[in-house]
């Protein structure tokens, strides 16, 4: 069932610091935006998850076309429980994002595609994360708990929902005529959220007429040709059975045109390219590709003067060739030259592309197979031979896991090379397992990588930005690193970094006397090579294996600057001595902790931590404040009445204060921490009190009042009155009962239920809810009663 926090705001009085005592800080972070999208010329009600954002906090864009309010507020959280999760499950760490309101803007003209957003505060910024501007008419998940209810949608639509709870699955309805050809599209992985999504489409009868599950890479899409006209439905869920506010989707379900693949996967800048286009109702195009420096761009050809759907399109400077088929054999290689971007397609199953390449002896040669990157289902392997067919080099998978390859490859003596390029596993290929295979002389040069958008360094302290360096051509060079653009009180001395190092720390030192500000700066790279300094400046990419927790728009999002944050460390934390205790299961635990304020003698507020250690599984607490100068506090949790017995419950706090800058402004500051000592331990017992109905379900009609019989049982602690109520979901409507109160030694009770003219929808029980008093403290207890609606 639905549950809505309620959120208090407090006023703090902020005596300033003088030296404060430095603890481990939680920089805000954000974990979703919902619905993920919105169609130009639109207006829509976002919800956005944040951690460690308090109150309110502001809201960027980067770009132009969408705009919306300069802070964003803390709103009710909107909840769903969900199943049981029994253990081990339990035991895994679990996020607990609040929800805030922003009402967005998407102006008329706005590009379509990804648009970054961000937010920050005192400890830092989030990460930048997409939203995505579309072309086609959008709706907006009503959220419901319980089995799915079918939602009836008009095509094309795209869909805006999540997979929330777990186990939760959408059901979407729509009409269809007999031989339509029909596209369901499914965008998730590609814009961070850990939905590992299946789809699928059921005829009017419920026979499932076609299933996707997509592949390590891409979101699933299918295509299926509509038999007989009637009502169809598309259904999504989560594969694993998850689910949790941030697994966010969009779905398009369309039998307009739409690109499946494309082929060249890109060409060079501003030149006339044609492109066969692989899809629904999509044939070749030409276009005059755009003169961006950007290497991989987002793109929407145009059919009939309208946008499609969004492809990954490849720029470069070099010369561009196409394959020429048949090229299977060495006989038929085709010639390819240094400096050259060669195209092709694996085109069925066992194919083997050959390109044929003149080297001298020495010549060293930079291959780059480019084609997962790119949104190919291609797993490539690259192979070098001379002409006996012997194989020289290989290359595979890179580093960070992607299927692409690079390979570098020096000529043993002077002549003719083959270079073969083919898939990974002999049963795939096709027309969409396109690639470009880039071969340049390998020129001595360098590149640099980061892997954050945003740095936040304490003020009166220093933080370590990695660098990761990749040598090019055989340089073995000094390289200089250092940061343009620092605000003042800010350094980073210049690092030299050796030939033999791939990576290097710049680190960045803040002067006590600086304030909280944010600064774009870019990290740059000199190096002598051949006589001549080259610079690059650093690119900001998304790390190998980001936390499903953290998803970024990096890749997505073009961002040309990292974020300095200069920002407040935490002055003070909590202490406490290991405690576990025996809690019944629908009753408190209180625990005391000591404050350490490091100087800070300001109020302070203590709540549950916004990212936990482990699922909460039901655990609830109310926000509790800490007056100036108080140094202990006692904090109480409630544990929900449905908790697995024998468990041990471990829930995280966190505490939050007021702390003025060098400037005098006020920035709110947290400290938490998951040691063993810092948590709230609870092995679950059962509760003092049971409810049951006689039957777990119950038959009712429109109009009717229907007696629930109810078994009661409490033990000798109880000793006030109880009183039953009956908890109907927000979403069903015309279901009601009188609240009644019993005595502790009452053995049977009952409710009397009131039905109305349209009673339901009846898609999950209701519960009867049992409260009563304990040495001055609740307990409670729950059952659930199903209701079946008389036809």
């Amino acid at each position: 069932m639905p549950r809505l926090l309620p959120i208090s705001l407090w006023a703090c009085v902020v005596i300033a610091l003088s030296q404060p005592a430095r603890t481990e800080a939680e920089p805000p972070d954000t974990s979703y935006i919902f619905p993920a999208g919105a169609q130009r010329g639109t207006k829509v009600q976002a919800r956005i998850g944040g951690f460690y954002l308090h109150e309110r906090a502001p809201l960027e864009w980067l770009g132009q076309g969408i705009s919306g309010p300069a802070e964003i507020e803390r709103t009710a959280v909107r909840w769903f429980e969900g199943p049981l999760i029994k253990q081990p499950a339990s035991q895994r760490k679990e996020d607990y994002p609040k929800d805030y309101a922003a009402e967005l803007t998407i102006a008329p003209d706005a590009p379509l595609g990804a648009h970054g957003w961000r937010s920050w505060g005192g400890q830092g910024a989030t990460p930048i994360r997409p939203f995505i501007v579309g072309m086609l008419p959008e709706v907006v998940e009503n959220e419901t708990d319980g089995d799915p209810l079918p939602v009836a949608v008009t095509l094309p639509v795209t869909i805006n929902g999540r997979i929330f709870p777990r186990e939760d699955l959408d059901q979407w309805s729509f009409a269809a005529e007999a031989g339509e050809s029909l596209t369901v599209a499914v965008v998730a992985k590609q814009i961070g959220s850990p939905l590992e999504a299946l789809i699928e489409v059921r005829s009017p009868t419920g026979e499932v007429l076609a299933e996707s599950t997509g592949t390590l890479n891409r979101d699933p899409q299918l295509r299926f040709k509509v038999p007989t006209s009637g009502q169809y439905s598309v259904r999504i869920t989560d594969t694993r059975a998850e689910g949790l506010q941030n697994y966010v989707y969009r779905l398009t379900i369309t039998t307009g045109p739409w690109i499946d693949a494309i082929y060249p996967l890109g060409g060079q800048r501003g030149s006339s390219t044609k492109f066969s286009l692989l899809g629904q109702g999509v044939e070749a195009i030409e276009e005059t590709l755009p003169t961006s420096a950007a290497r991989v761009i987002t793109h929407h050809f145009t059919r009939q003067g309208e946008p499609l759907n969004a492809v990954q399109l490849e720029l470069d400077d070099l010369p561009e060739l196409r394959e020429q088929e048949p090229n299977d054999t060495p006989e038929q290689a085709q010639s390819v030259s240094l400096g050259t971007v060669a195209n092709g397609r694996i085109q069925q199953a066992g194919d083997k592309d050959h390109w044929s390449l003149e080297l001298k002896k020495g010549d060293a040669v930079q291959f780059e197979v480019r084609a997962a990157r790119l949104g190919s289902p291609l797993d490539a392997v690259l192979s070098v031979q001379d002409d006996t067919s012997k194989e020289l080099a290989r290359g595979e998978d890179l580093p960070s896991g992607s299927p692409d390859c690079e390979l570098k490859f020096i000529a043993p003596a002077d002549g003719s090379y083959q270079v073969i390029l083919s898939e990974k596993f002999t049963s795939r290929g096709g027309p969409s397992f396109a690639y470009r295979l880039r071969c340049m002389k390998a020129a001595a040069d360098f590149a640099l990588e980061i892997n954050v958008d945003s740095l936040a360094a304490d003020i009166a302290g220093t933080k370590k930005l990695p660098v990761v360096i990749t040598r090019i051509g055989g340089f073995n060079g000094v390289i200089t690193l250092a940061a343009e653009g620092l605000p003042s009180g800010v350094t980073a001395p210049a690092v030299e970094v050796k030939g033999n190092q791939s990576k290097a720390d710049l680190v960045f030192t803040v002067d006590a006397t600086v304030p909280v500000t944010r600064t774009p700066i870019r990290i740059l790279g000199k190096a002598e090579i051949d006589g001549a300094t080259k610079e690059h400046v650093a690119s900001i990419v998304a790390p190998q294996n980001p936390n499903q927790n953290q998803p970024v728009a990096l890749g997505l999002v073009e961002v040309d600057h990292l974020l300095l944050v200069t920002s407040l460390p935490t002055p003070f934390k909590f202490i406490a001595p290991f405690d576990t205790q025996f809690i019944a299961r629908g009753s408190t635990m209180r625990k005391r902790f000591e404050v350490e304020r490091g100087g800070f003698e300001g109020p302070l507020w203590v709540e549950l931590a916004d990212k936990q250690g482990r699922h909460l599984q039901g655990v609830v607490a109310e926000r509790q404040n800490i007056p100036p100068g108080v140094n202990e506090f006692e904090f109480e949790v409630m544990l929900p009445p449905w908790m697995e017995l024998g468990r041990t419950s471990r829930s995280q706090l966190m505490i939050v204060g007021e702390v003025p800058d060098a400037a005098g402004k006020l920035h709110k500051v947290v400290f938490t921490a998951n040691g063993q000592n810092d948590q709230l331990i609870a092995i679950v017992s059962p509760g003092p009190i049971r409810v049951q109905p006689e039957r777990s379900s119950l038959l009712i009609s429109k109009g009717a009042e229907i007696t629930i019989p109810l078994q009661v049982t409490c033990d000798q602690t109880v000793r006030q009155n109880l009183k039953i109520e009956l908890i109907v979901p927000e979403h069903m409507q015309g279901l009601s009962a009188q609240p009644v109160e019993v005595k502790p030694h009452d053995k049977a009770a009952q409710l009397v239920l009131r039905c109305g003219d349209n009673p339901g929808p009846l898609n999950m029980p209701v519960t009867i809810r049992t409260t009563s008093e304990r040495n001055g403290k609740p307990v409670v207890a729950e059952a659930l009663l199903t209701l079946l609606l008389q036809p």
